[in-house]
């Protein structure tokens, strides 16, 4: 199926899954006792991005995003981001971490700020060291120039401190170039994470292996519409240094 269509499927499944986190940020146990030690009143957050996710390795943890608002306009917003380890039971913050919108890049304007996800999978940094991630999706609405992208960054805790050791790591792109359902130039990558068996700085190296696909439709001179198609596969290594994977 051309890549076009496929993101026109994927952004009606989002539409959906994106109303249904605008009731789901109201239903967040605790958020009130949260924001309270946060000092953050809730008309100061952008309520349809708060997220929180039971830590599968130990269900007394909830991880909690609330992106509280910097500054909002009719078509742009910026964000601080308050990622935090809450008790389950009792909504007391254990660990948090906290990024400004200067440099955190969680703004929204022609490339819209979507949705924010928290990745539980077992991202095992070392034996006793398990990292979770958050994901931040982005896209526009333009036709003749699609566009959208999701990153990853990576937490764990220690000491009762979140410390972030991977930053906005892309995971996803896709856009090209739309003029007609016959002439399009488009492109796309997805990107996994794989935890190696060797150790840089006594941390494990992470293994990304990305598809990337590339779509081209012209219209043949008997009138023809030819597709030509490409994959290609790329690895990559990160490797922790000075703090962070890179």
């Amino acid at each position: 199926m051309h890549f076009f269509k496929d993101s026109i499927k994927l952004l009606t499944v989002f539409i959906a899954f994106f109303c249904s986190i605008i009731v789901a940020s109201q239903e967040i146990p605790h958020l009130e006792t949260i924001l309270n030690q946060l000092e953050l009143d809730l008309s100061e957050c952008k309520t349809d991005l708060i997220v929180a996710k039971v830590k599968p390795d130990n269900s007394e943890e909830t991880i909690v995003v609330i992106p509280e608002i910097v500054q909002e306009d009719e078509d742009y917003f910026e964000l601080n981001s308050h990622i935090l380890i809450i008790e389950t039971n009792t909504g007391k913050i254990k660990s948090r971490y906290f990024e400004g919108s200067l440099t955190n890049e969680w703004y929204s304007d022609a490339v819209r700020l979507a949705e924010i996800k928290i990745d539980t999978a077992p991202y095992l940094l070392s034996e006793d060291t398990r990292a979770f991630g958050i994901r931040v999706y982005y896209y526009n609405n333009s036709h003749p120039n699609p566009y959208s992208h999701e990153t990853i960054s990576l937490y764990f805790d220690e000491n009762n401190t979140l410390k972030q050791v991977l930053k906005n790591f892309e995971m996803m792109s896709y856009g090209g170039e739309v003029n007609s359902e016959c002439e399009a130039d488009l492109s796309g990558v997805e990107k996994v994470l794989i935890l190696k068996e060797t150790k840089t700085n006594g941390y494990f190296d992470i293994l990304v292996k990305s598809t990337v696909k590339t779509t081209t439709r012209k219209e043949a001179s008997n009138g023809d519409c030819i597709e030509e198609k490409k994959i290609t596969n790329l690895d990559q290594v990160l490797k922790f240094k000075n703090g962070k994977y890179q």
